[in-house]
């Protein structure tokens, strides 16, 4: 996700993105997976 957005650095994203969304990626993905039941 962060290289289709132009971030080449990770962790550059990851701070961004947790400035703009109050959590960290790799939260939001847990929780998603979790709503959508992919998770067992």
């Amino acid at each position: 996700m962060a290289f289709s957005l132009g971030f080449y650095h990770y962790s550059l994203f990851s701070n961004h993105y947790k400035k703009l969304f109050g959590e960290h990626p790799s939260r939001t993905m847990q929780r998603t997976r979790y709503i959508s039941g992919s998770e067992d």
